[in-house]
């Protein structure tokens, strides 16, 4: 009878964290390059930030973490991919594989921005169901330099939907999810470091979840911020 109720509420337990992650997968997306990198060169990296929540009474980011690595195979092209450690602890198996490609570099004036575009496949299995999905990315950046160690730059990251249902068996109304970003990158030698504000599908209804996230535009989207360090290895 005890086994019984284990098992009851751990099935329970794991198809609310399934919907969880589900929710907030597509939110928890890294802070990856904006930049190619150079041809040759390899940078670790390590991204936390997510989704801001009211927890508490306070006012914080959920800490989704990602560790990734990216290689400069050609002048403008930079190829990586990424592990999703929280997703891990929540019991989804995340993984991404990505590339950006420079379109061209900044030029003299501050309307001659550098400009780049990335796409990426998003790939999450579960441990309950072991059901699959993959989300494939398109990204557009644009950016400026800052001074001899930094750039500023912004952007929009579009994730897509490929199935027709979510959870529960409803319909999937949303197949295309657009999130603006804006964020600065800085440092020199070996180490940068980089922050970025996003607004997180700002057309989407968030007053039906189980997160409590902060709402600057009503009852729609949510906004999220994430902050990362590069560690340049080659």
């Amino acid at each position: 009878m005890k086994k019984q109720w284990k098992r009851r509420l751990d099935q329970r337990l794991g198809a609310v964290l399934a919907l969880l992650v589900g929710l907030v997968l597509w939110r928890c997306a890294p802070v990856r390059q904006v930049a190619p990198l150079p041809e040759g060169s390899t940078e670790v990296r390590a991204s936390l930030g997510g989704p801001l929540i009211h927890f508490a009474g306070a006012v914080m980011p959920i800490p989704f973490m990602s560790l990734g690595l990216d290689h400069g195979i050609r002048e403008r092209l930079t190829v990586g991919g990424t592990i999703y450690p929280t997703a891990w602890l929540f019991g989804a198996f995340q993984v991404d594989a990505h590339a950006l490609y420079g379109l061209r570099a900044p030029g003299d004036r501050w309307w001659q921005p550098g400009v780049s575009a990335g796409a990426a496949l998003n790939y999450t299995i579960d441990r309950w169901e072991w059901q699959q999905g993959l989300w494939p990315e398109v990204d557009l950046n644009v950016w400026w330099p800052a001074g001899a160690h930094a750039v500023v730059y912004a952007g929009l990251s579009n994730w897509f939907e490929l199935k027709g249902r979510r959870a529960h068996d409803q319909p999937q109304p949303y197949h295309w999810i657009w999130n603006p970003h804006l964020g600065l990158r800085w440092g020199g030698g070996k180490w940068k470091y980089q922050l970025e504000a996003r607004a997180l599908a700002p057309f989407a209804p968030n007053d039906e979840v189980v997160v409590d996230y902060v709402k600057p535009w009503g009852r729609r989207g949510a906004a999220g911020v994430y902050f990362a360090v590069f560690r340049r290895i080659k």
